[in-house]
């Protein structure tokens, strides 16, 4: 059986996007929920999606649905995040 990969490993793969793309660079992670549904296995393809369900006008917080599929689809992480965005 091939090995598996450490688990926030694969979740860093969420990060990477909230920092680099959506919304991007000079974000703050303020809180993250994971839940790790299924072993992720060396040479697997992982792709991290994250798309904002809640914008907070006050505190200028996004609440943010994220998703790590494998290369059949399979979702082996979600959960939530909170992220400030920078400023504009």
């Amino acid at each position: 059986m091939p090995a598996t990969v450490p688990e926030m490993l694969c979740a860093s793969l969420i990060s990477t996007v909230l920092i680099a793309y959506l919304p991007g660079s000079g974000t703050r992670y303020l809180s993250q929920t994971l839940h790790f549904r299924q072993p992720v296995l060396m040479g697997d393809t992982l792709t991290a999606r994250v798309t904002v369900t809640d914008k907070h006008e006050m505190s200028n917080w996004l609440n943010v649905k994220t998703v790590c599929r494998n290369q059949m689809g399979d979702i082996v992480i979600d959960g939530e995040a909170v992220v400030m965005p920078p400023a504009c």
